[in-house]
């Protein structure tokens, strides 16, 4: 185990028998799925070895399981049984179908034939390797050809977040009540693998960016900022509506960066900023401070004195100049944005929405 490396282990599908007569396989691969992950119990055991559409994957080393993946076939449903799942009937074995259908009111969602990695772990003395992600990329190559997306669900933390993201998977929703067990909201992720995955996880990533905001300042106005942050990094680049805002929202948001304005008069065009996070991260770097400050205030509404104590400002006052100043004034003409940034000096001084405006 510890010298296992993506490069010296073997691909291994685990079928029902080979479980069934191999008690140290049985052994090492439940094991492990049980050791790191809460949710899994004695009747993960009887479906992984009886649903037809569940399915285990490894990677082994020396003849030793160092990680699995437990896997369900979803998706591909009749249009009748969709037709069932968006009034509300339940289709066991097809989670992640299930929410976009019925929650997200998708009747198309449960069309396309996908995979979701319902538990992934590696051996605690083979972590930090990358074997989880060989171990998602070969399960990718293998099941690319004879599926429309690959999805997973799971607890949200930033840490769980930029795995999955860096193995090519992307948010499309996030559940509005916490997991009784993990005390995490629930993140949604697809990688799609055919055009009509495509289609699925492009229009879904849209309305997700497009809902965001509002969640944020009603059923997830208790999210951790480092995890809203984190589930924003996690949609695919360019999803959401371009911005649109209205010559007058222009500069009620260009007021508050460059000039006399307020954000508490008028926070709704603000919002739409949220797109920073889903478009080019190079284009805007705003510190993490300055993008806690940003989730904090304007997307969750939260009081200027408790955000200025969470985050460390030295008053409500400096709390509120640093996400727009209305102290700065600005030569501009007649449009929102400045010619330069020399006027403010050092970057890491400006305001927040003069940062992004810019």
């Amino acid at each position: 185990m510890a010298d296992a490396t993506p490069e010296t282990v073997d691909y291994r599908r685990l079928e029902p028998d080979d479980l069934l007569s191999d008690e140290r396989l049985l052994r090492e691969a439940f094991g492990l799925l049980v050791l790191a992950h809460y949710r899994t119990e004695p009747a993960d055991l009887a479906r992984l070895l009886d649903a037809p559409n569940l399915e285990a994957r490894a990677l082994v080393h020396d003849g030793h399981v160092v990680s699995v993946a437990l896997l369900a076939r979803e998706g591909n449903l009749s249009p009748e049984t969709r037709s069932m799942m968006y009034e509300g009937g339940r289709v066991r074995g097809n989670m992640l179908p299930d929410v976009l259908t019925s929650q997200l009111r998708d009747e198309a969602a449960a069309e396309p034939a996908g995979l979701r990695v319902v538990r992934i772990a590696t051996h605690h003395a083979a972590r930090s390797r990358g074997l989880g992600s060989r171990l998602l990329e070969r399960i990718h190559e293998e099941f690319e050809p004879s599926v429309d997306w690959l999805g997973t669900g799971f607890g949200a933390t930033p840490g769980l977040l930029s795995f999955w993201r860096e193995n090519g998977y992307r948010a499309v929703h996030i559940s509005t009540t916490r997991n009784d067990a993990s005390g995490e909201y629930s993140a949604l992720m697809l990688a799609p693998t055919s055009d009509a995955g495509r289609t699925l996880h492009d229009r879904h990533a849209d309305w997700f960016v497009r809902r965001f905001a509002a969640l944020c300042s009603d059923a997830l106005d208790d999210l951790e900022p480092d995890v809203a942050r984190a589930v924003l990094r996690s949609v695919a680049d360019g999803a959401g509506p371009p911005l649109a805002l209205t010559d007058h929202e222009w500069r009620v948001v260009a007021g508050a960066a460059y000039g006399p304005g307020l954000f508490d008069v008028d926070p709704g065009p603000f919002r739409q900023l949220v797109r920073y996070f889903a478009d080019d991260p190079d284009a805007v770097d705003l510190s993490d401070r300055k993008e806690r400050l940003f989730v904090l205030r304007v997307l969750q509404s939260r009081d200027w004195e408790a955000v200025a104590d969470r985050l460390g400002y030295h008053s409500t006052g400096q709390c509120m100049r640093a996400l727009g100043d209305p102290s700065v004034r600005w030569s501009i003409g007649t449009g929102p944005r400045p010619h330069s940034r020399c006027a403010i000096g050092s970057a890491s001084h400006a305001p927040i929405m003069w940062e992004l405006l810019s």
